[in-house]
């Protein structure tokens, strides 16, 4: 759902343009069966799907500053005598993402491998950045990928069936199955590192649950996100309020209440009854 939401937002086209500018090939743009529509651009089902080698493609774009390079299968040929015949060196690529929102991707694909798909992590001092996915039909988990970049290559790997077969499990095998490939390739390496954090980039304290600033003296349900500067929320989260409360019960202090405290709720509209009602940080309602 957030996806679809967030599709919405930016639009189908704008969505397609990006696609385009990394380097997919396959969307279609026309006709009454097309790709401009949430299930093909916000859950990543085309309508002739991708190529493993144009996903590493466009997910090295987040490898390179934000910089898209065309994939290719050679680089030079060159005869018996060491004379070029064919040059087809790496270009310096089309700019597709400022340095900035590459940075802020990057740190979020960083979060997917530390915090779920813990088996795509390399170790040695090479970091890596990747998204698991899943596509099928009513859950069936017809194909399984996960693409990944570190500060050396981009990879891409896609686990399915020619006949849409559903597969007993998912993405997440995929990511363990990479992080073997890559720990594989980066044994001799040297250590890496992504590019440190561009000027134009910052940290922002927001109310987890709206997105919006905390208001003065409010602290739970917090976390810090990055913003490009000029971007982040200017409007404090109203939703918060303080009360009085006996400190032993949690609740509307009596004349039996020894001691009192000041604690912070949040506070959500009831749509039966239309009344706020307000609840602790553990979800109790006062």
């Amino acid at each position: 759902v957030p996806a679809v939401k967030f599709g919405q937002m930016v639009g189908y086209d704008r969505m397609a343009d990006y696609l385009e500018k990394n380097g997919i090939t396959t969307l279609v743009r026309e006709g009454a069966s097309n790709d401009l529509n949430p299930a093909a651009l916000s859950l990543g089902s085309l309508t002739y799907g991708v190529s493993p080698v144009e996903m590493a493609s466009a997910y090295g774009t987040f490898g390179n500053k934000g910089f898209h390079v065309n994939w290719k299968s050679y680089t030079k040929v060159v005869d018996n005598q060491g004379n070029v015949i064919l040059d087809n060196e790496e270009a310096d690529g089309e700019r597709v993402f400022s340095e900035q929102a590459n940075y802020i991707m990057t740190d979020l694909l960083s979060d997917v491998v530390q915090n779920y798909a813990q088996e795509a992590i390399i170790g040695w001092g090479h970091p890596g950045i990747g998204k698991t996915g899943t596509t099928g039909y009513r859950k069936q988990n017809t194909d399984a990928w996960f693409c990944g970049v570190t500060p050396n290559i981009s990879t891409s790997i896609w686990v399915g069936t020619d006949r849409n077969i559903s597969l007993t499990e998912g993405s997440w095998y995929v990511a363990q199955f990479w992080g073997r490939i890559m720990r594989d390739y980066h044994a001799d390496l040297e250590p890496s590192s992504f590019p440190e954090m561009p000027e134009g980039v910052e940290w922002r304290t927001v109310v987890e649950r709206s997105g919006k600033l905390p208001a003065a003296g409010f602290s739970f349900g917090l976390r810090s996100e990055l913003f490009i500067v000029g971007t982040a929320p200017t409007e404090v989260d109203d939703s918060y309020i303080t009360f009085t409360v006996c400190k032993k019960s949690g609740l509307t202090p009596t004349k039996y209440c020894k001691e009192t405290e000041e604690r912070t709720f949040f506070k959500i509209r009831n749509t039966t009854t239309g009344k706020d009602e307000y609840f602790d940080e553990q979800g109790n309602l006062f």
